[in-house]
Formats: C-alpha cells, sequence, structure tokens
C-alpha cells in the first residue's frame, strides 16, 4: 500500500513540490511565448489538478512521488532550448542532450506509462469503490501517460534524424532526384 499512502512529512515535501514545480513551470510557459503548446499546458494543468486531488483524498500519495521523479528529465529539456536558441545545433553537446534525453525519457517517463497502471491495478482493492477517486486517478494516468507516449515518439524521431538514421522529407526527396 505504500504506492497510495507515504509518511505525513514526505508527503507535504512531495505534494507541495509537484504542485510548487508545476505552477512555476506553467508560468515559465505562459510568459515564454516560444514555450507554449496545447499539450504542455494540459500536462501541467493535469498534474496540478491530480496533485491537488491527491493531497485533498489523502491517496496516491507515492504516485505523486513517481510522478515529481519523472519531471527530472526537464532540466534536458530546458538545455536543448538554450542550446538551440545559441545557435549550437551542430555542436557535440547537442548530440550528447540528445542522446540523454532519449534515455531519460525511456527510464523515467515513458516506462511510467507501463509500471503507474500496473501498480495501480496491483493496488486497486486499497482504494475500495470510491469511483469520483477512481476515475480521477485512471483519468490522470490516461492523460499523462498519453502525452508522455507523443513526446516519447518526437523524441525517437528526432533521436534518429540527430543521428543520421533518419533523413528529412527535403533531403529525401533531393536525393531521389540526383538518382
Amino acid at each position: 500500500g505504500g504506492w497510495y499512502r507515504i509518511s505525513p512529512p514526505l508527503l507535504v515535501m512531495t505534494y507541495g513540490g509537484l504542485c510548487g514545480y508545476l505552477i512555476h513551470d506553467l508560468h515559465l510557459i505562459l510568459t515564454t511565448p516560444s514555450l507554449y503548446s496545447l499539450g504542455m499546458m494540459a500536462h501541467h494543468v493535469i498534474g496540478i489538478c491530480g496533485s491537488a486531488y491527491a493531497w485533498w483524498s489523502g491517496l496516491a500519495g507515492g504516485a505523486c512521488v513517481f510522478f515529481l521523479l519523472t519531471e527530472a528529465t526537464t532540466p534536458l529539456i530546458n538545455a536543448r532550448w538554450f542550446l538551440t536558441k545559441t545557435g549550437a545545433r551542430n555542436s557535440s553537446l547537442y548530440t550528447l542532450n540528445g542522446v540523454a534525453i532519449f534515455v531519460a525519457w525511456t527510464f523515467l517517463r515513458a516506462s511510467m506509462v507501463v509500471i503507474a497502471p500496473i501498480v495501480f491495478y496491483r493496488d486497486w482493492h486499497h482504494f475500495g469503490h470510491d469511483y469520483p477517486t477512481n476515475i480521477i486517478i485512471i483519468g490522470t494516468t490516461v492523460a499523462v501517460g498519453s502525452l508522455n507516449l507523443y513526446w516519447y515518439y518526437l523524441i525517437v524521431r528526432g533521436l534518429l534524424k540527430l543521428l543520421g538514421l533518419r533523413g528529412s522529407a527535403s533531403s529525401t526527396a533531393s536525393a531521389k532526384r540526383r538518382d
């Protein structure tokens, strides 16, 4: 049952940390037009609502710890943004950062899409028949998991392109014209 209940000091730090982080990141997205996207807005709003509900209900504390851990990928995404803005897209540091994003996303975010439903299913009896809680837990898990899988798909495509294993459509078309 540790997935859904954790000790009170860790609970306060986790919920406060997760909500504070998501609110801060949401503020950055709203005040920096180049960072704005509907997916990013949805990710942060769903996270804030889900963690606020978890705080209110006293359930899913362990899940909030896990979801906060997934945000450890953010510094790599921010570094990519800075490298792009400084014109370092062709540097080895940019390539290394792209590989690091892929590895971190694989272990911290894509794995959550598989692990979270398994653990919730395993511990389902702890939640009982509290239908609003069950619907919110399932909805949050599906929504955040879908966004993470979509972004993982984009990361894999970008990594393949970065490593030269997949070219852009224009380079493929020009190569066919030369043949």
